[in-house]
C-alpha cells in the first residue's frame, strides 16, 4: 500500500494513469491529527474553500453532531479519531483511494456509514481489510499477493474463495507423487463415515445458530439505538428538566440503554471474530 501511495521502494517504476489523483489512508492515519484543535478546527484546516459550508453535514455523516464538533481531538477515542481522519480524507478531491485497514476501531454503525460512502464513491478504492463484512460489501476485485507473484480475481470475495477452493485440489494433486501401495489410505469404516457425517452436521448447525444470533443482535442493536435516539431527543428539550424526578429517570434510562448497546456490540464482535 505504501508503494502504491508513492512511498519508497527498492526497484522498478510506479506509473500513475492519466489524471489519477490518489489519497492514502494509513493504519496509523488517526495519529496524524492535531490533538490541540477541536474536531471542527481539524477538518476545517484541510477543507477546500467550496466545501466549508458543508463541513457540519459531513461531520454529522461521520457521527459528530451537536457539541461533539467542539471536542478536542486529544480526548477522542480511537474510533472517533479514525472517523475524523476518514472524513478529512473524503473531503479532498481524488479519484483513487488507498485505504489500509480503514475499519480499525470503528463500531458497527460507523462501519456501515463508511461502507455506504465508499460504495457511492465514483472513483477506485484499493483497500486492505480483515473485516469480512466490509470486504463482502465493497470488493469487486480481489488481488492475492504471494509466492513472488500477484493473482487477480475479477469478482467479489465469495468468488475469490470459490476459485481458490477449486484450484486447491488440482494444485495438491499436481505436487504429489502417486501414492505407493503402503501410502494408500486405509478403507474408512462405516462407523467412521457416520461419525464424520454427524460432526459435519453439528458444525453446520453451530454455524447456522451463529448466523441467526448475529441477525438477532443486529436487529436488537438497531432497535435499542432508535430508543436511545428518541430518549436523547426528549432530553434535549428544556422542559425535560422542569421535573427533577423525570430528569433523573431519563438519566438512568440513558445509562441503561448505553450499557445495553455496548454489551450487544461486544457480543456481535465476538461472534464475528
Amino acid at each position: 500500500m505504501k508503494v502504491l501511495a508513492g512511498g519508497e521502494f527498492q526497484g522498478g517504476e510506479l506509473n500513475l494513469g492519466h489524471n489519477v489523483i490518489r489519497d492514502y489512508f494509513a493504519q496509523d492515519q488517526a495519529q496524524e491529527l492535531n490533538g490541540e484543535q477541536s474536531v471542527y478546527e481539524e477538518i476545517l484546516a484541510d477543507a477546500p474553500f467550496d466545501m466549508v459550508p458543508q463541513l457540519r453535514d459531513i461531520l454529522g455523516a461521520f457521527l459528530f453532531s451537536g457539541d461533539d464538533i467542539h471536542k478536542k481531538v486529544s480526548v477522542l477515542s480511537g474510533g472517533e479519531r479514525n472517523r475524523l481522519a476518514l472524513a478529512k480524507m473524503l473531503l479532498r478531491p481524488s479519484n483513487l483511494l488507498l485505504m489500509d485497514e480503514p475499519t480499525n476501531h470503528l463500531d458497527l454503525f460507523s462501519k456501515e456509514v463508511l461502507l455506504g460512502a465508499l460504495a457511492a464513491f465514483s472513483g477506485t478504492v484499493v483497500f486492505v481489510s480483515h473485516d469480512r463484512h466490509f470486504i463482502d460489501g465493497l470488493a469487486t476485485r480481489v488481488v492475492e499477493v504471494g509466492d513472488g507473484k500477484v493473482s487477480s480475481f475479477m469478482g467479489d470475495y465469495e468468488y475469490y474463495l470459490a476459485k481458490k477452493s477449486e484450484a486447491a485440489p488440482l494444485a495438491e494433486q499436481a505436487n504429489q507423487a502417486p501414492p505407493t501401495a503402503d501410502q494408500r489410505p486405509a478403507t474408512v469404516s462405516k462407523e467412521d463415515r457416520l461419525r464424520q457425517r454427524e460432526e459435519e452436521k453439528q458444525r453446520q448447525r453451530e454455524e447456522k445458530g451463529r448466523q441467526k444470533r448475529l441477525t438477532e443482535l443486529e436487529t436488537e442493536i438497531e432497535k435499542t439505538e432508535n430508543v436511545l435516539a428518541g430518549l436523547e431527543e426528549r432530553m434535549a428539550a428544556p422542559e425535560s428538566f422542569a421535573d427533577h424526578g423525570t430528569a433523573r429517570r431519563m438519566g438512568e434510562e440513558h445509562e441503561t440503554l448505553t450499557s445495553r448497546i455496548a454489551a450487544l456490540y461486544a457480543e456481535w464482535e465476538g461472534l464475528q471474530s
